[in-house]
């Protein structure tokens, strides 16, 4: 079986030694959410806000792309936003403000 969004979201936390604070703090989220999140093994975020918890964990483009898809999302190069939230992880500008900055700067509002 494939680990849910949640597993897969609790190991690479605890492969880069992340707490939960560190998380949300990085996520620029609500930590009731991000408990949320991490009590229920099943739960299914927004793309969005999986987005947003990749970021907070420093996560390469394929283990967003990875945990992108556990949740059953994707990014998708036909959608504007997609594409710039890659190519800033692809270009190491993986903090929420970083992206958000580009996003805006396209008009694309943020994330």
């Amino acid at each position: 079986m494939e680990e849910t969004f949640t597993q897969m979201l609790i190991r690479f936390m605890e492969e880069r030694a992340i707490t939960r604070p560190e998380l949300y703090m990085d996520a620029c989220m609500d930590r009731k959410l991000v408990s949320k999140i991490l009590k229920h093994k099943d739960y299914q975020p927004k793309k969005y806000t999986a987005v947003r918890l990749a970021l907070g964990l420093r996560l390469s483009l394929d283990e967003t792309k990875a945990l992108l898809e556990a949740a059953g999302f994707a990014l998708s190069r036909s959608i504007r936003k997609d594409c710039v939230i890659s190519d800033c992880i692809v270009q190491n500008k993986k903090e929420v403000w970083q992206v958000n900055c580009m996003l805006k700067a396209r008009g694309l509002g943020g994330i």
